[in-house]
């Protein structure tokens, strides 16, 4: 029961922690800059998709492991 708890933690975690690098890459998107600017478009991009990959594998992986599945 422990290691449910730790496992939905920790997934929960991960996906926002996604979600708030891909608030921030959207806005350097939207607006060019955002603290930080990214000049090369293509790693920008590159940086969105993994982060994306990220958030999807923490939903995945709260899902599956969690039990939240069945």
């Amino acid at each position: 029961m422990k290691n449910k708890w730790k496992n939905i933690i920790s997934n929960t975690l991960l996906i926002s922690f996604g979600m708030s690098l891909l608030w921030h890459f959207s806005n350097i998107v939207r607006y060019g800059s955002h603290y930080i600017q990214e000049p090369n478009a293509v790693i920008l991009w590159a940086e969105i998709a993994w982060v994306s990959l990220v958030v999807c594998w923490g939903i995945y992986s709260l899902s599956s492991k969690a039990g939240l599945k069945s």
